[in-house]
């Protein structure tokens, strides 16, 4: 079939794999599949940055707009006539942005999927290349479970690096740069806030990751715990023992319990806390210059405008960022014991 964007390669299992070769994180790991396709992934990063680039500057358009009508109308001169140039510029700068998302569209769909294939195949792959002594010691229902969320649980980070992080530094850096050129006194502080914030946030998110591992144990336990009593129905039923599967169940739904709750607790009290009062801060010293630099002329009524909806956009993203952070941390605690006692028992059979 001739190449096409809209007709992804199929899938293929990497080469010589074997039950050791597999990284025990998931971002080496995700990278093993990322390497053949790198220019892909990197073409695929640009769009949602460079989208949300000229979003962002529909604000300064927006801004140049209200400053030429009320020049104009200052001057008594037509509005129609100093207005119109600059809205064409918002009007081409709104036709780039969905320009750009279908492109950006188009290429992530081209990567996306054949990336899912190659992942679900290699890691059936990976999986069966194990030793008997580690089916042995681990259920078979959770090593099924494991087999079939881990290649989905690497395709949200790579949907996270493109639709969360890419368009939020396109944000970040695109609004800082507004800022700045209106007054470094607003935009260089915008980017020491937005430092501190992640700081802050990404402190938040290591205490809560060591929750979220339990929470993933716990989870993973229950779930091929579930598929293990299913699977061997018969034997319950002929058994007789729907009670004390029952009972076994129900030991790990405490558990998993006990564990989310640990978790929820973590993310909304640190997370939540701190992001909040972080956004209040910034909310306090944003406008309270505005009002401030509006005030003695300095900055103009459409600098106001701007510079207030700039700060509403950086908020905004800020908390979507930061509400994948909890995600982030516990998709990247996954596996690692596994793989490292899968590894171990693959040495001990050869």
């Amino acid at each position: 079939m001739p190449f096409s964007i809209l007709n992804p390669s199929p899938p293929r299992i990497l080469p010589r794999v074997v039950a050791s070769e597999l990284p025990a994180r998931l971002w080496p790991m995700l990278w093993l599949f990322i390497k053949p396709r790198w220019l892909w992934v990197l073409a695929a990063s640009i769009p949602p940055m460079l989208n949300r680039a000229l979003f962002v500057s529909g604000s300064y358009a927006a801004k140049l707009i209200a400053d030429a009508a009320l020049a104009a109308e200052a001057a008594h001169q037509d509005i129609w006539t100093q207005v119109f140039p600059f809205l064409l510029l918002f009007i081409g700068l709104m036709t780039g942005v969905f320009v750009v998302q279908g492109i950006g569209w188009a290429i992530t769909y081209r990567t996306r999927f054949p990336l899912l294939a190659d992942m679900r195949q290699t890691v059936f792959s990976f999986v069966q290349r194990h030793s008997a002594i580690y089916f042995d010691n681990n259920l078979s229902g959770k090593i099924a479970y494991k087999t079939a969320v881990l290649p989905e649980q690497m395709i949200w980070l790579l949907e996270w690096w493109w639709f969360q992080l890419m368009p939020a530094l396109g944000i970040f850096l695109t609004a800082a740069l507004y800022l700045t050129t209106v007054s470094a006194v607003f935009g260089l502080p915008m980017l020491g806030w937005l430092a501190m914030y992640f700081g802050v946030c990404m402190m938040s998110g290591r205490l809560c990751a060591k929750r979220a591992g339990e929470h993933n144990e716990a989870k993973t336990q229950l779930t091929g715990r579930v598929v293990d009593i299913i699977i061997n129905i018969k034997n319950v039923i002929f058994f007789a023992a729907h009670e004390r599967e029952d009972a076994t169940v129900n030991r790990n739904v405490t558990a998993t319990l006990a564990a989310q709750r640990r978790l929820f607790l973590n993310v909304i009290f640190l997370m939540r806390s701190a992001q909040h009062i972080m956004t209040l801060l910034m909310w306090t010293g944003l406008y309270t210059g505005l009002v401030y630099a509006w005030s003695r002329h300095i900055i103009t009524p459409g600098d106001f405008v701007m510079m207030s909806t700039l700060g509403t956009m950086i908020a905004a993203r800020s908390q979507e960022l930061g509400d994948t952070l909890p995600d982030l941390f516990r998709l990247s605690r996954l596996g690692r014991g596994e793989h490292r006692n899968a590894g171990r028992a693959a040495r001990d059979h050869r």
